[in-house]
């Protein structure tokens, strides 16, 4: 519930910041990238516990109660594959492109 409360706030404070630009665009006048602040740490926290916490919580329950079986484990297995990637690929753009997202 904090994770969905935060992802909340989130989405009704991020549109509320000056606008930001995208490459060419951040040579006009008045235009630059946006930094990052702790608005951004309230989404990662609030991703980690909705999607880390709650997959924990739902898979311990059907675990629980006998129903988890091979599908469960395919959709478990490719959710991690996929959270992986994206792990991945923002951590090889924070480095490698010096973190212009």
């Amino acid at each position: 519930m904090l994770g969905g409360a935060l992802w909340v706030a989130w989405s009704v404070v991020h549109p509320l910041q000056p606008m930001g630009c995208v490459g060419d665009e951040c040579d006009l006048p008045g235009r630059s990238m946006r930094e990052g602040s702790a608005l951004g740490s309230a989404l990662l926290i609030a991703a980690v516990l909705v999607l880390g916490v709650g997959t924990v919580g739902q898979v311990g329950r059907v675990r629980a109660a006998g129903r988890f079986g091979r599908l469960g484990r395919t959709g478990l297995i490719a959710s991690a594959a996929g959270v992986v990637t994206v792990v991945v690929a923002g951590l090889i753009q924070a480095i490698h492109f010096a973190g212009d997202f």
